[in-house]
């Protein structure tokens, strides 16, 4: 299945179901499942969102249209496709120009890893496009442009300008 990959050796798995890669390394128990996003590959190896602070809790505020919506997840797709790490699959769907999984975020602490999957019309922050360039970082409160007309806002809860 395309963009599915071993963490350890970064070939492809058969189908989401598969149990091991087609070099026979077994999906480890964490590891990416059809319905979880891929870990984000950063140089120097595989990155994956820290644990927070005990006791804080990561929440990111998403706002689409002017409608805000908040998400519980370190990792999640925003795309078209419906999946249980897609939030925004819904409201996304009257954007045909978003791809199904446009765009993987992972979220830290104090900043967010964004990684375009492929998607046909390309994911920008402010005027770049990042379609291809691998791991790109955005800060804790930032915009992320989807395609040409789809404009997002993303906000780690927590953060003192988040409020604002």
């Amino acid at each position: 299945m395309a963009g599915l990959s071993c963490a350890e050796c970064g070939d492809g798995f058969a189908d989401e179901w598969a149990t091991a890669c087609i070099r026979g390394h077994e999906r480890m128990a964490d590891e990416v499942s059809w319905a979880e996003p891929l870990p984000i590959r950063a140089a120097g190896g595989l990155t994956r969102p820290v644990a927070p602070a005990a006791g804080q809790r990561l929440q990111v505020l998403l706002t689409l249209d002017g409608g805000p919506i908040t998400v519980d997840r370190t990792d999640f797709v925003l795309g078209r496709q419906r999946t249980a790490d897609s939030p925004l699959a819904d409201q996304l769907d009257n954007y045909p120009n978003v791809s199904r999984k446009h765009v993987q975020v992972q979220v830290f602490p104090d900043h967010f890893l964004v990684v375009d999957e492929g998607s046909t019309n390309n994911t920008f922050i402010g005027d770049r496009p990042i379609k291809g360039t691998g791991p790109q970082r955005l800060e804790a409160r930032a915009s992320l442009r989807l395609a040409r007309n789809c404009t997002l806002k993303l906000a780690i809860l927590g953060d003192p300008g988040s409020l604002r």
